[in-house]
């Protein structure tokens, strides 16, 4: 898992919550403006988070069902 792997997860994930965070800001009544900046604020921080977590456990060997970012160890005698 190289450089590339970690920025497409990164960039994935910023989108992902940017324009779910947005689309709630704006209907709690925030101006357009505002709703983009405290967006992109907690978006980066979510985003680092989870990035910093997956390569502390990635690290350490730990596998992510959920996120599918390690190979799938198949039992040899099976």
């Amino acid at each position: 898992m190289g450089f590339k792997f970690w920025l497409v997860r990164a960039t994935s994930v910023f989108t992902v919550v940017f324009l779910l965070l947005t689309v709630i800001y704006y209907f709690k009544g925030y101006e357009t403006n505002q709703a983009i900046l405290s967006a992109a604020v907690w978006s980066f921080l979510a985003t680092s988070v989870f990035i910093c977590t997956r390569l502390y456990h990635s690290k350490k060997g730990r596998s992510c069902a959920i996120c599918n970012d390690t190979p799938d160890k198949s039992n040899p005698g099976s």
